[in-house]
């Protein structure tokens, strides 16, 4: 086993002390490893619009097989908004049931419009009879 050198601070004995000798111990500090610059992903907004929905989320989680080390902010905020934009243009789109829908709406409202009008039509003559009826009982 490799002894390591160790400094070795020593204090002279202070007159009104009652500790005679103070030592202190300074361990060598090693050397720092070298650091290194990560590789940032590079993507241009036709490479990223031109990626799938998958490949785009893995490249964001670090799933993706390339030789880089991080992704910087900016790029991360456009990925993500690159999949915002896809989900907002499949969201939009309507339902299939929204037109059959309609049309069953346009028919039921066609259908109470006729209706009302047969009821104000005949309305009328079921008064004149029930009046002519009710004139026969008096008498």
């Amino acid at each position: 086993m490799m002894s390591k050198k160790i400094n070795t601070i020593a204090y002279p004995k202070l007159p009104d002390s009652p500790v005679s000798n103070i030592t202190f111990e300074i361990p060598e500090i090693p050397e720092a490893p070298e650091i290194k610059d990560p590789k940032f992903l590079s993507l241009n907004l036709e490479q990223i619009t031109s990626m799938s929905d998958d490949e785009l989320l893995k490249t964001l989680s670090g799933e993706a097989a390339c030789e880089y080390d991080a992704i910087s902010s900016p790029l991360q905020t456009i990925i993500n908004a690159e999949l915002q934009r896809r989900l907002l243009i499949k969201t939009s789109k309507p339902h299939w049931s929204v037109t059959p829908s309609f049309g069953l709406l346009i028919i039921a409202v066609l259908i109470s419009i006729l209706a009302l009008f047969v009821s104000i039509i005949a309305l009328p003559q079921e008064r004149v009879t029930f009046l002519l009826s009710f004139l026969n009982n008096l008498k």
